[in-house]
């Protein structure tokens, strides 16, 4: 993971001395780029930094936190709380799957999340079929290279969430993650990890500038302890 990340923040700083001309800019939006330009090759398997070339996805990502509750359905559920499990029950049935369910509830806000979560679906149904492939022509295993390898070694064979009858009683059951469960925990990594750090980065950055002592001292430190290494 390091030289992945290691290579992502050199692209970073190809595009800050692009930028920095001894003048102020706008510093958070690099961050955005460079976070979910990390978070795609770690965890989704990404081949290669491309930060500044999909913008879609960028907004597809950045529109979940600039959303807006002054939608009627939220006024009602914040009005009457009691009301919210029913709303949902209405708009997907507890038996929908999990692509079904966030299409839904993006849908009523015409998001561009359906696009981007049917996108994480289309990653792991291609990594199992090529899994599938290389088991077929009896090639050994892979190392995983991402966490979606990760999640798919610990892939379940049936899908419970899908089964009418399962009865645990007497059966040791070991908790397997379902495909649906694996493309939430991919949809996760992205949701939380984008945003949070992003806007950590840029708030610590704007610090080191205006506290030119502290940024020095941090200087000092990174130099000492780090050496050639940086």
């Amino acid at each position: 993971i390091r030289p992945t990340v290691e290579d992502s923040v050199l692209k970073l700083m190809e595009f800050f001395e692009k930028e920095a001309d001894r003048k102020a800019f706008d510093i958070f939006p690099f961050y955005k780029e460079f976070t979910l330009d990390v978070i795609y090759r770690v965890a989704m398997g990404q081949n290669g930094s491309k930060m500044f070339t999909d913008k879609e996805k960028l907004l597809a990502i950045d529109s979940i936190f600039r959303r807006s509750f002054r939608q009627p359905v939220f006024y009602l559920a914040s009005i009457v709380p009691s009301l919210r499990l029913t709303l949902r029950e209405e708009v997907v049935p507890s038996k929908t799957d999990s692509r079904k369910f966030f299409n839904a509830i993006a849908g009523l806000r015409k998001s561009r999340v359906p696009a981007l979560f049917n996108g994480i679906f289309k990653t792991i149904d291609e990594r199992i079929e090529k899994r599938a492939k290389r088991a077929a022509e009896n090639e050994e295993p892979q190392e995983p290279s991402d966490f979606i390898d990760l999640f798919l070694d610990a892939r379940a064979e049936q899908d419970f969430d899908n089964t009418a009858e399962f009865s645990k009683f007497g059966v040791q059951v070991t908790k397997r993650l379902t495909r649906d469960e694996i493309a939430a925990q991919c949809f996760v990594f992205l949701v939380g990890g984008f945003d949070t750090t992003a806007s950590s980065l840029a708030f610590c950055t704007y610090l080191l500038a205006k506290n030119p002592q502290v940024q020095k001292n941090l200087q000092d430190e990174i130099d000492q302890y780090c050496n050639t290494e940086v």
